[in-house]
């Protein structure tokens, strides 16, 4: 039988695979959590650093692509920090690409009052 651990995550609690990361156990419990880069079997760089959460008990962001859970574990998705890391990183990106249609996106997300889930589910269905 696989291992599993007890994790929480905005509060919510779930019994996950040991060997799942932050993002696969939230995606597992309905809670969604921005990301770019990540495309499990085919692009798993963790480079775009839309996936930042926080952990309780480690000081700095870490991204919930690469991250393990493990017994235990809290995660937050969606804290002052973890939004002002977002924000930042999109303006990055937006600046370092000249396609009209990514900065109209990330200006988009940046406006909605960091309605990112809603922009960011939009533009992953894009690229499908």
């Amino acid at each position: 039988m696989e291992k599993q651990v007890n994790i929480i995550i905005n509060g919510k609690s779930a019994v996950v695979p040991a060997d799942y990361t932050i993002l696969q156990a939230a995606e597992q419990m309905g809670i969604f959590i921005p990301r770019l880069c990540f495309l499990k079997g085919i692009n798993e760089n963790s480079s775009c650093r839309l996936c930042v959460v926080e952990i309780k008990g480690i000081r700095t962001l870490k991204n919930s692509c690469t991250v393990k859970v493990s017994e235990g574990m809290e995660v937050l998705t969606n804290t002052d920090r973890v939004r002002t890391s977002v924000i930042q990183t999109l303006k990055l990106i937006a600046a370092n690409h000249r396609q009209a249609i990514l900065k109209k996106f990330m200006l988009l997300i940046l406006l909605s009052a960091l309605n990112v889930e809603a922009v960011v589910k939009h533009v992953l269905r894009m690229q499908s």
